[in-house]
């Protein structure tokens, strides 16, 4: 029998003893031959009630406990915090996420919780209390067990539900497989399939943010490198697609493994890549392109060079793709594997420029 039908069944069980003490006390009463029998039946009868009621009581009582724990220790994490944000309890939720015990984080500071020990956030969450009484977000920690969890936290002075309590209530809700599917989606909609390099698409989101910034600010320091391979045809036509399709990773792999963390490498086209050179003048990033050709002339199975143009990022995205891509044609046209620069003032609309410098191979 389950704790549900058993606690509709309550009243029933309460209700069959009811009559059953009444039966049996009017049978005694009818037996009854003198009045102090009478006056002990009743007596009898009472207790049995008053016993009944209790037991009734009693049980409705223990099932409310039950029920108030089981939604404690339901799905969301559960910490109560005492009037100097020090923990007093939590439920298993809080216990199967973070992996403390509670004896293990009773009595310590709400800083010391694995997804809250940062003094500025800290600091966020008491004035917010302070002057709210609530506080909510979206934190991230590190378990015990060193496995890493996002959470939904929602943190509330308990006086807005019982008055004159000074406790403090956490709860939150472990959202960290959700976090890790958006992520996958994240990387297979802006992923280039074959190179594990950014695709077109977000190449271009990230190019029109900087575009935008050198439009907001009227200047830029940030530039854009357009990389061709050279002769990719004649690999593709001399060993293969499959040959061709590894050409591509290598490429991708050595321009990222030889970039900066910020710099953002993308496959833009069949053999043509873009990296994207935040806080970087033209200078700084025509010589980063020139090393990054050497190093893929060296490091790559079938001895790829690569052409390459390099332009500011000016305030208008298309304008700047142009100026670099002018740059491309130029180093081509000068006998591929080289690099070109091109210069134009942020406000140029059709990109051109002279040449600043080829670099031959």
């Amino acid at each position: 029998m389950n704790k549900l039908s058993y606690d509709r069944k309550m009243p029933l069980y309460v209700v069959s003893a009811l009559v059953l003490n009444i039966a049996f006390s009017l049978w005694l009463l009818s037996i009854a031959s003198t009045t102090s029998m009478v006056f002990s039946v009743c007596m009898l009868f009472l207790i049995s009630t008053l016993i009944t009621a209790r037991l009734y009581r009693h049980e409705m009582a223990q099932s409310k406990n039950n029920l108030s724990e089981a939604i404690i220790d339901g799905v969301a994490g559960f910490i109560v915090l005492d009037s100097q944000l020090r923990v007093i309890q939590v439920n298993q939720q809080f216990s199967r996420v973070s992996g403390y015990a509670f004896n293990q984080v009773e009595s310590r500071p709400i800083s010391d919780l694995c997804f809250m020990n940062n003094s500025s956030l800290i600091s966020t969450i008491t004035h917010s209390l302070k002057e709210n009484h609530r506080w909510k977000g979206e934190l991230s920690g590190v378990s015990r067990l060193g496995e890493q969890f996002t959470v939904n936290v929602v943190v509330e002075k308990l006086t807005e539900i019982l008055p004159h309590n000074n406790k403090y209530v956490v709860t939150f809700t472990d959202i960290s497989r959700r976090k890790v599917l958006e992520h996958r989606l994240r990387m297979l909609v802006d992923t280039d399939s074959l190179t594990g390099c950014w695709n077109r698409r977000r190449f271009d989101k990230d190019l029109n943010h900087y575009s935008n910034l050198a439009e907001r600010y009227g200047y830029t320091h940030s530039c854009l490198a357009l990389i061709d391979l050279d002769h990719f045809k004649a690999i593709n036509d001399n060993h293969g697609h499959d040959q061709g399709d590894s050409a591509l990773k290598e490429v991708a792999e050595l321009l990222r493994n030889n970039s900066r963390d910020t710099d953002i490498v993308a496959r833009v086209g069949g053999e043509e890549f873009a990296i994207l050179m935040p806080e970087t003048n033209l200078a700084e990033a025509f010589e980063a392109m020139y090393r990054l050709k050497e190093v893929i002339a060296k490091g790559t199975t079938l001895n790829l060079t690569v052409s390459s143009g390099v332009s500011e990022i000016q305030a208008q995205a298309e304008a700047t793709y142009r100026s670099a891509d002018k740059a491309l044609y130029r180093a081509k046209g000068n006998g591929r594997n080289r690099v070109c620069s091109s210069s134009s003032s942020s406000s140029s609309s059709s990109g051109s420029g002279s040449a600043a410098a080829i670099v031959l191979g």
